[in-house]
């Protein structure tokens, strides 16, 4: 049988539809929770053929002829604070999958807000779109409004834009510029590492108050009330990136 699937493999195939992240189902596939038309299969760079079957530990997740074809579903989703960006367990109390429910879909969060921070957060159920919007590669524009406990002075500023350790990790701002409002501030970034602006805030020796974000790219959100949710068109999903819901050529 002719392979009519782009050279799909079998963990971008799990990614595509939502079961996790590539590297994450090449470790499930590794440890032998994935078969292919019922036989275990344990090579992540196995290539998807039409008609091909795929199941998690019994579970059908799909075939591969239609994950090819699938129309994904995007959300724009206005976080408020208190609700965690991760599955409902034991461990958690709200989280935004408590805020949608759409019938028949496995949405997931395209990167993370903490707890305690709030605003755009994507949802999706398109595991390539989630891939490049968080690979550094692209450097997408994330868009933040802080409020600080103290003044952020030109020295602090300094710091910022020019880099901080911390953890191991060198954390630096795109931009910080001050709003209207007393110890507001705007700040840009394009990493996505974890807690990073209150990391930063911590290490000039100041307090993160509340931390919202506004944009990613050029999609600003507008008028959607907390702990509201819009469907995203392909229009708005060009402001965030042109080109993001291409799929690559072969070379």
């Amino acid at each position: 049988m002719k392979n009519n699937l782009e050279n799909l493999t079998l963990n971008h195939f799990l990614a595509q539809n939502g079961v996790a992240s590539r590297r994450h189902a090449a470790e499930m596939i590794l440890e032998g929770h994935v078969s292919v038309n019922g036989e275990v299969m344990v090579r992540p760079g196995y290539r998807m053929m039409a008609g091909d079957t795929v199941t998690i530990n019994g579970k059908c997740v799909g075939r591969a002829d239609e994950s090819s074809a699938k129309d994904f579903v995007y959300v724009l989703l206005n976080k408020p604070a208190g609700y965690e960006c991760s599955r409902p367990s034991q461990f958690t109390d709200k989280t935004v999958y408590d805020l949608i429910n759409i019938p028949g879909r496995r949405l997931f969060t395209v990167g993370r807000l903490d707890k305690n921070s709030e605003g755009m957060i994507l949802l999706t159920d398109d595991g390539l779109f989630a891939q490049k919007i968080t690979h550094p590669s692209f450097e997408i524009p994330k868009t933040y409004v802080l409020k600080t406990q103290k003044p952020l002075l030109l020295p602090d500023i300094e710091r910022l834009e020019n880099g901080i350790e911390d953890e191991g990790e060198m954390l630096r701002l795109k931009s910080i510029i001050p709003r209207k409002a007393p110890y507001v501030w705007e700040i840009v970034l394009t990493e996505g590492k974890k807690r990073e602006i209150r990391r930063m805030v911590r290490a000039v020796e100041n307090r993160t108050v509340r931390l919202t974000r506004i944009g990613i790219g050029k999609l600003f959100m507008l008028n959607l009330p907390k702990g509201q949710w819009t469907y995203l068109d392909r229009e708005g999903i060009e402001l965030i990136h042109p080109g993001l819901l291409e799929t690559p050529k072969k070379v």
